[in-house]
């Protein structure tokens, strides 16, 4: 609008008055020719129309909206592709904000209209700078209207692009022949998201556990196994945002059989263990099946079996041995899922 008013101000009066007012097919032809023709040097642009004499300003108020179109282009009107002009108007009545996305714009619709880009556009619904520029940076097997209409910046085609190097990683079924077909199912709104995380539900290369297996220890190393283990103990483990975890290194999984004495049959829990910075891990839950009670005397089995592999406890029952009575007179309340100092009173 600014370029707009210039022209106005130079001699065509009206100008801006007549974009205000106009149809939007008409509005974004002019931002056409705004975002294609130096201001300074409007002569082959106006050739092209067979007006050399005429001012751009009046030529913008004048002429069909094709015929502008075609001489911003270089092309004969008959030879604008009407695709481009629906997408004009699905832009709106603003401009778009980078003005070379117009040219880019009509290069996809006339020199791609069976690809996949130009597909893409036909039915994202609205049209806007970031989605023009997505186009060119999204990965060709996202390259689907339902995941492009969420694509509101730059960094969101980035992001996508990242999930995805992400899921190629951890899925060995991700081909760019079935991620496509994902991404042509994904939901509008949170189309990234709904694709993403039904992906993370079939990993099945995951980071390589702390610990290794043993007759009573095991690793859950895929989604499979952490989906399995999570509807037969009824907990989290079930969850996309569980894997997820494990699969970003934020923690890692493991089923150990426990028996209260040698004759009884063995009992399941769950241990999740979480990293420290230094590389080692530390103990931070233990589950029963349907989040039963477990005895403290698994607790502590439990607790030093995975010691016994190389896992750490979160805190140091040995620091004071009374700690646990005195914390409520002392006004100290902390969450500990393990009682450790009874385990250890236990274990003694």
């Amino acid at each position: 609008m600014a370029k707009a008013a210039a022209l106005d101000r130079a001699g065509a009066r009206g100008l801006v008055a007549d974009l205000l007012t106009a149809s939007t097919l008409r509005r974004q032809a002019a931002f056409v020719v705004l975002a294609t023709v130096p201001l300074d040097e409007p002569s082959p642009f106006l050739a092209r129309l067979d007006e050399p004499n005429a001012s751009l300003g009046d030529v913008i108020r004048s002429r069909r909206a094709r015929d502008l179109i075609a001489a911003a282009f270089e092309t004969a009107p008959e030879a604008v592709p009407g695709g481009f002009e629906r997408a004009l108007i699905r832009i709106g009545d603003e401009p778009l904000r980078r003005e070379h996305l117009y040219g880019r714009l009509f290069a996809i619709i006339a020199h791609e209209p069976h690809g996949p880009k130009a597909h893409a556009l036909r039915y994202c619904g609205p049209i806007t700078s970031a989605i023009i520029e997505a186009l060119d940076l999204l990965d060709p097997a996202l390259l689907d209207p339902e995941i492009v209409k969420g694509m509101w910046s730059s960094n969101r085609a980035r992001q996508a692009n990242r999930v995805l190097r992400f899921l190629r990683q951890v899925c060995s079924s991700a081909t760019p022949e079935t991620l496509h077909t994902a991404a042509r199912q994904a939901v509008a709104g949170s189309a990234l998201e709904t694709f993403a995380r039904r992906w993370v539900e079939r990993a099945d290369a995951f980071p390589p556990p702390p610990f290794p297996a043993s007759a009573d220890v095991t690793p859950l190393t895929s989604a499979a196994q952490m989906i399995e283990t999570g509807r037969a103990f009824n907990n989290c483990l079930k969850t996309t945002s569980k894997i997820a975890e494990v699969l970003l290194g934020y923690a890692y999984h493991y089923v150990i059989q426990h028996r209260a004495d040698r004759d009884a049959a063995p009992t399941r829990y769950v241990v999740e263990i979480t990293p420290l910075s230094d590389g080692r891990w530390v103990v931070g839950t233990i589950e029963a099946v349907k989040r039963g009670s477990i005895p403290s005397a698994a607790k502590a089995a439990i607790l030093r079996r995975m010691q016994e592999l190389g896992a750490l406890a979160p805190t140091n029952p040995a620091g004071y041995p009374e700690a646990k009575a005195l914390e409520a007179t002392l006004g100290v309340y902390r969450f500990d899922p393990f009682d450790f100092h009874d385990l250890e009173a236990g274990a003694a």
